[in-house]
């Protein structure tokens, strides 16, 4: 199963539905290089979870800044 790392996850926000601001981070997400898909976490608050190929630790970085306060993760896929 693919994940993101634990050190991305924070214990808020909590996502019982599915009230994640999922369009919006995907449009965000498809103009980064490297991208492959997103997920929703159940494991974890029901954050979403990025897949790119390469750089994760920048995307990540990227998207906490460019989404401050959402649940959001980036996970390294291999394509």
């Amino acid at each position: 199963m693919i994940a993101a790392d634990p050190s991305f996850y924070r214990d808020a926000p909590v996502y019982v539905g599915n009230e994640q601001p999922s369009e919006e981070v995907r449009a965000w997400a498809e103009q980064q290089p490297g991208f492959a898909d997103l997920w929703i976490d159940r494991d974890n608050n029901g954050w979403l979870v990025i897949g790119f190929t390469s750089d994760v630790d920048q995307r990540q970085a990227e998207l906490e800044a460019e989404f401050p306060g959402v649940g959001v993760a980036a996970a390294q896929v291999e394509f």
